[in-house]
């Protein structure tokens, strides 16, 4: 499935794919929300698809986790509104590390 995402005025394919069918099982995902609920259920559904997910809640959190073992996430999934700053800016600073 090819679908694209807006980010500012510029669009970006982005290609979702079942690991499985990527053959990749070792998949690891870094999944930054405040929100338990929504984590929860995110977390459930990536699991499901036998993704591994390290979840924290908030930038802080964020930075020590990837200064620990960024190398092993092959993805960073985001919220925009966290408790101790937002998700540009924690992109920003992802994208300078």
């Amino acid at each position: 499935m090819l679908f694209s995402l807006m980010y500012g005025k510029r669009k970006m394919p982005v290609m979702s794919r079942r690991c499985s069918e990527m053959g990749n099982d070792d998949a690891k995902v870094l999944f930054i929300e405040d929100d338990d609920t929504l984590a929860m259920g995110t977390s459930y559904a990536l699991s499901s698809e036998g993704i591994d997910v390290t979840r924290v809640s908030d930038c802080a959190g964020a930075k020590t986790c990837w200064r620990r073992q960024g190398d092993q996430f092959d993805l960073v999934l985001l919220d925009v509104m966290l408790p101790d700053g937002d998700g540009f800016a924690l992109c920003e600073w992802f994208k300078g590390e």
